[in-house]
């Protein structure tokens, strides 16, 4: 094998299938919980439904005020305003302040595609002051890892291109004829290399992403799996967007550690069509080749009754505990097949949310043992959604407790909140992580739990 580059306990080696893998270093072991790898973003670009509403350099959820020259870039600070002038704005402001974000090109474009021009441009405004337009020509060589992280342009450079050749986003004419190619060799890795900017502690799919962004040594460094040991967290801090990849259990010497570039929850058939049209390979994971000898999974049948119940009972030993007997895709086998459908989840997760708000109780204990039970399936142990989750259902049992104060409720209260808590602290529940939402529940919840049996309002 080749000499290896290591960066703190990774080594990243060269493999058969892709051109690297990023290695647990020989002697060394990772715990469950523990920070693998800490790297601030390139740049960072807003979805269209969050520009205003957070900062356009450290993303905050905070108010922020426009730039004074374009109006279109907003900033929570004077420190984030002029940090993102000196790092890219200043080139791009003056495109921005000719109107092109009002133009019928860019507007007409989907909401990704509009982060992903507003990405493109803000990597231009950074990279023009560093680099010729006509260096983006040459492939770069591979470098090692300390010098990958040391300049984040060439790492930039360094990454795998897109496997299909695509259109340009709309852009401002000016750029398109000035710098074309810096705008067409960027593109080439945008997508199969950038990240979506998510807060997991949204209960609606796909509704906690706000933002995407380019964390190059990140992209560098990790494959994906379908059953990920590793999971990329976000963590806002003033003037910086950071991604932090942290193990999801125990991962031994020599191990390779990898993250899920999609949702894990999608059908078989949906992940290997967007693996292979977004980054032009085929998973091999020990959970894509069960599956894909399984049967296709069918639409969940009205009222999913008898459906939940079967879940439910195929994870967890008894019906009030939560220790767990059997988890992991080897337990889908045994199941019909239309619990892998993604319709299944949404029913589950939808109904959820509105019995944990709303009531009745009783009934959203089943159905938040169903959902748990079924994150337990189709999630990798330990994934942050499962633990906030369970952080909601433990709220449920603490209303129910409120509403009849019969004991049961707050037995369920503390069992859920053990196992929700289990989870987080390994998925990561520092202050600056936007996961840290289910932490704070759970923290709520048990102050309340050990002043009883003082009367507390419905939370």
């Amino acid at each position: 094998m080749d000499t290896p580059y290591s960066i703190g306990k990774l080594n990243l080696v060269t493999d058969a299938i892709s051109r690297n893998k990023a290695v647990v270093a020989a002697g060394q072991t990772v715990s469950a919980g523990e920070v693998i790898l800490s790297v601030p973003s390139l740049v960072t670009s807003l979805l269209p439904k969050w520009r205003g509403k957070r900062c356009d350099l450290c993303c905050r959820n905070i108010p922020t005020r426009a730039c004074s020259r374009c109006k279109e870039a907003s900033y929570c600070s004077a420190n984030c305003q002029t940090r993102a002038w000196k790092a890219h704005h200043r080139r791009v402001c003056p495109l921005l302040s000719s109107g092109f974000h009002l133009s019928h090109a860019f507007m007409s474009q989907s909401a990704e595609e509009q982060a992903n021009a507003d990405l493109l441009l803000s990597l231009w405004g950074l990279a023009s002051q560093t680099a010729e337009d006509e260096s983006w020509d040459s492939e770069e060589p591979d470098m090692a890892l300390q010098d990958l992280a040391s300049d984040p342009i060439h790492c930039f450079k360094n990454l795998v291109l897109h496997p299909h050749a695509r259109a340009l986003p709309a852009l401002p004419r000016s750029l398109l004829s000035s710098h074309p190619k810096f705008l067409n060799s960027a593109w080439s890795r945008f997508d199969c290399n950038n990240f979506v900017v998510h807060n997991i502690s949204s209960l609606e799919p796909e509704s906690g992403a706000y933002a995407l962004g380019i964390f190059p040594l990140a992209s560098r460094c990790f494959n994906h799996s379908c059953s990920p040991n590793a999971w990329s967290a976000f963590r806002l801090r003033a003037g910086q967007v950071w991604l932090e990849v942290r193990a999801l259990e125990n991962i031994p010497s020599e191990a390779e550690v990898a993250i899920p570039y999609l949702d894990p929850v999608l059908p078989f058939r949906e992940r290997h069509l967007r693996l292979s049209q977004i980054y032009g390979f085929e998973c091999s994971c020990k959970r894509c080749n069960l599956e894909k000898q399984l049967a296709l999974p069918t639409l969940p049948p009205e009222g999913s009754v008898l459906l939940e119940a079967a879940v439910t009972e195929a994870v967890f030993a008894s019906s009030e505990e939560w220790e767990m007997h059997r988890w992991g895709a080897e337990v889908l086998a045994r199941l019909p097949a239309s619990i892998r459908h993604e319709e299944f989840m949404k029913i589950l997760s939808t109904r959820f949310e509105s019995q944990v708000h709303d009531g009745p109780y009783a009934e959203a204990w089943l159905t938040g043992r169903a959902l748990l039970a079924l994150c337990l399936l189709m999630y990798p142990l330990n994934y942050p959604i499962t633990g906030y989750y369970a952080a909601e259902l433990a709220k449920a049992c603490w209303n129910a407790y409120i509403l009849t104060s019969e004991p049961i409720w707050i037995s369920r209260a503390k069992g859920t909140l053990q196992f929700s808590r289990g989870i987080l602290e390994v998925a990561g529940g520092e202050e600056e992580l936007e996961a840290a939402a289910g932490l704070t529940t759970c923290q709520t919840l048990e102050s309340l739990i050990a002043a009883e049996p003082l009367a507390y309002p419905d939370i």
